[in-house]
C-alpha cells in the first residue's frame, strides 16, 4: 500500500527526533565520562545539583556541602594512586558520611571581617570560640533521616592562618551498614544548633535523589 506524503513526512520527522535525542543523550554520557577533577569540583559547588545548602542569617552565611566518598578518596590520594589503593580507601569512606560546613560573613550583603572575631569584645571570648570550633562543634551538629539520628565522631577545622574571613569544618559520621542504608534511603537533614553567632537552629535538607545520582568521578 502506498504511503501518503503526509505519513512519509511524519515518519521522517519522528526518525529525526529519535536520532537527535539519541545524539544528545550520547553527548551527555560522553561528557560525564570525560569529566575532569576540576569539573567534578565545580559540579559539587553548583547549588542546583543539590550537594550544597546555604542559610543567610544575622549577617552571616552558613553553607553545608555533602562530600561524596569518591571525592574524599581523590582528595586524599590524588591521581597518582592505584585502583587497589582507591578501592580500599573507598570501602572505608563508604561506611561513613562526610559534610563540610563553612561559616563566614554574608558577602552578598556587604558583610566583612574575620568570623572568629565577629561580635566579640574580649580576648577570653575569642579563646572560648576558638576552643569550641576546634573541639566542641561535634556536640552542636547531627544528621537525621528515616528514624536515624547521629552525631559526628570527628570534626576538623581547616587552618587558614588568618588569610580567610570564613572557616570550614569537616564532619565525619560513622554508621553501621544497615544505618547508612536506612539513612540514605530518604532525605537527610543536617542540623546545626548554633551557640556562637546567635543564628539559632539551622536545618540543611539534602534530597536522597540528588545524593544517589552523582556522576562518576574521573578515572573510576
Amino acid at each position: 500500500m502506498k504511503k501518503s506524503k503526509r505519513t512519509t513526512k511524519a515518519i521522517a520527522g519522528i526518525t529525526a527526533l529519535i536520532f537527535t535525542t539519541g545524539l544528545v543523550l550520547w553527548s551527555c554520557n560522553r561528557e560525564k565520562q570525560l569529566l575532569t577533577a576540576n569539573d567534578y569540583l565545580a559540579w559539587m559547588d553548583d547549588e542546583a545539583n543539590g550537594l550544597v545548602r546555604a542559610h543567610h542569617v544575622n549577617g552571616m552565611e552558613v553553607r553545608v556541602k555533602y562530600l561524596p566518598a569518591e571525592y574524599l578518596v581523590h582528595r586524599e590520594l590524588g591521581v597518582s594512586s592505584t585502583r587497589q589503593q582507591r578501592d580500599s580507601l573507598l570501602k572505608l569512606y563508604e561506611s561513613s558520611l562526610s559534610f563540610l560546613m563553612t561559616l563566614g560573613p554574608d558577602a552578598a550583603k556587604g558583610e566583612r571581617g574575620d568570623v572568629m572575631q565577629r561580635g566579640l569584645q574580649k580576648y577570653s571570648e575569642y579563646a572560648e570560640r576558638v576552643h569550641t570550633m576546634n573541639f566542641d562543634l561535634e556536640q552542636l551538629v547531627r544528621v537525621e533521616g528515616n528514624g536515624i539520628s547521629v552525631r559526628p565522631v570527628l570534626s576538623a577545622m581547616e587552618n587558614t592562618y588568618g588569610l580567610q574571613e570564613s572557616r570550614s569544618i569537616i564532619f565525619a559520621f560513622a554508621l553501621e551498614p544497615a544505618q547508612r542504608t536506612q539513612l540514605l534511603s530518604g532525605d537527610i537533614d543536617f542540623i546545626y544548633e548554633d551557640e556562637l553567632f546567635e543564628l539559632g537552629i539551622l536545618h540543611f535538607a539534602f534530597n536522597q535523589k540528588d545524593l544517589q545520582q552523582l556522576p562518576a568521578f574521573p578515572g573510576r
